[in-house]
């Protein structure tokens, strides 16, 4: 009887173990009813977390950026966005999997857009379109953040389209910028 308004079925399992450790809390003599735990959970928020952040078309953002995320992100594609064409714009440092990375979001995306993050630690772009190339059949390098989300907005055909921002955290502020300004 719960409303959770993350994305996500890791998000269900998640809540449960704020159920279950607020449960045991009250066992120990602390106070907190049922409707707390509902009110917390139902008002729970995660930025940048399979973050929707405009409906028409569908742009969602995501901070996945190392195996764990990924394989998360992944997973959640191919249960919610399975029948739509998804156009990814994806950066990633190169101290992180990125030969991991790339390819699991690059082989779901119809186009998969390269970046370089804001960051001294970024991965190169055109490193990243190599390794997405090898599983996607349209891939762009572009160097700048605001200028790959404008150019995934006009490739964006019709409401069946859904672009996704993700991998460095470094880069979801600038993109959510230029999403909520188009």
């Amino acid at each position: 009887q719960l409303f959770i308004p993350l994305v996500g079925e890791h998000q269900i399992m998640n809540s449960l173990s704020v159920v279950e450790t607020a449960r045991a809390l009250n066992k120990r003599g602390y106070h907190i009813t049922e409707m707390q735990i509902k009110e917390g959970i139902s008002t729970t928020r995660f930025p940048g977390r399979m973050e929707t952040v405009r409906e028409n078309p569908l742009c969602i953002v995501d901070g996945a950026h190392n195996r764990d995320g990924v394989t998360v992100l992944a997973r959640e594609i191919d249960r919610l966005l399975k029948n739509k064409r998804l156009i990814t714009v994806m950066g990633m440092l190169r101290d992180k999997d990125y030969t991991f990375c790339i390819p699991q979001i690059a082989s779901r995306s119809a186009v998969f857009i390269a970046v370089s993050p804001n960051n001294p630690r970024a991965l190169d772009a055109e490193v990243a379109a190599e390794h997405a190339n090898k599983v996607c059949k349209k891939v762009i390098a572009m160097e700048s953040i605001e200028k790959a989300v404008e150019t995934a907005i006009s490739l964006s055909k019709n409401n069946d389209d859904v672009i996704l921002v993700c991998g460095s955290l470094y880069m979801l502020g600038s993109a959510k910028k230029t999403l909520m300004e188009e």
